[in-house]
């Protein structure tokens, strides 16, 4: 049981060996071995997913060294398109979509990525090229392992356009578990591996849970990759998310102002508001730091407004929240000091001030 619910557990093996695994979808498991890392597993499947910021990104010689920074859509479904980019250009081609989630699909092999574009022979780009380049242009990045590495907007054998298998259903989902989750579908289940990449960052690995080896495994990924080709779908096997950890979602999510942390903005904010709740009191000490200046011959009200506005963006920007927290004190010291003494004062003035 975590904070956002309780799920199902299951134990496989006994003694020292036995593990557990938490059926946090229908299709995806994960282990119980460490409470931190499933906490931020559960965290990151419960994401609202914006299918807006999802930027599917094909490998194609020639094509733009970086995506839009906003997707285009598509007319019916309003699901973003497929970017494509000239495969010289992806480790800088994330700079332009920063804050978005980058979906590349290839086949993983020997710590590289490889890419099949339409046309040419086949790339390969070392992983931790791809996750350095996204965590430093803060980019969440999800790697789609497949057997071949065939890019998706293209056109295979019977010029039927190629699609990631399960993608546009996963596309329509409400969250990123629910993404996963009909990817999965495809595969039988995924079981779900955590840990930390360091740099306020998390992976987490997707592997599909009837996944083999041996001969049979090797012909029956030739045949849906035969398939594949033929009806022009993406066979997904397994799947890879770097993304933000936990504290670091929570502190975007905080962020009124992106870019400003949340331990400068809501104490500006907070100060603000209590300059507005004294403002009489702010604006009297204002007066006396920066008069208003006085203006002789005829002048307009606008001309009078415009001269007086760089003392109207200090006030505003600078000196309410500044000595916001100060006034609203001060202020509510002399109410008390006038609440406590209110009493005497009537007192003094009933009976021992004398008339003239």
């Amino acid at each position: 049981m975590t904070g956002d619910g309780s799920y199902p557990v299951t134990r496989k093996g006994s003694g020292s060996t036995a593990t557990l695994k938490a059926q946090l979808r229908p299709n995806l498991a994960a282990d119980l071995t460490d409470q931190a890392l499933f906490d931020e597993t559960v965290f990151h499947l419960g994401r609202s997913l914006n299918k807006s910021n999802i930027r599917t990104i094909a490998l194609e010689p020639g094509s733009a060294k970086r995506p839009a920074a906003a997707p285009k859509t598509d007319a019916v479904t309003k699901i973003p398109l497929v970017d494509e980019v000239d495969p010289d250009n992806l480790s800088s081609a994330f700079a332009s979509i920063r804050g978005q989630t980058a979906l590349v699909v290839g086949r993983v092999e020997n710590g590289k990525v490889v890419f099949s574009p339409s046309k040419g022979p086949e790339i390969s780009r070392d992983i931790e090229e791809l996750i350095s380049s996204a965590s430093r242009n803060d980019v969440n990045l999800v790697i789609l392992e497949t057997d071949a590495g065939r890019q998706p907007g293209g056109r295979n054998w019977l010029w039927q356009i190629i699609e990631v298998g399960g993608l546009k259903d996963a596309s329509k989902a409400a969250t990123v578990g629910d993404f996963l989750d009909a990817l999965a579908a495809r595969r039988g289940g995924f079981q779900l591996q955590s840990s930390r990449d360091g740099y306020g960052r998390i992976q987490i690995a997707a592997k599909s849970v009837d996944a083999s080896s041996g001969v049979a495994s090797s012909v029956s990924n030739a045949l849906e990759e035969t398939v594949g080709h033929v009806t022009g779908e993406i066979v997904t096997k397994a799947a890879e998310i770097h993304s933000r950890d936990q504290s670091a979602e929570l502190e975007l999510d905080g962020q009124l102002i992106p870019g400003v942390p949340t331990y400068i903005q809501i104490p500006y904010l907070v100060s603000l508001v209590a300059g507005v709740l004294s403002w009489a009191t702010v604006r009297g000490w204002w007066r006396r730091i920066w008069p208003v200046a006085e203006f002789t011959g005829p002048q307009s009200r606008g001309g009078r407004a415009l001269r007086n506005l760089p003392r109207e963006l200090v006030f505003f920007l600078l000196i309410l929240p500044i000595f916001g927290i100060p006034a609203l004190l001060w202020q509510f010291a002399v109410q008390t000091w006038a609440s406590v003494t209110a009493p005497f004062r009537w007192f003094h003035r009933r009976f021992l001030r004398r008339e003239v």
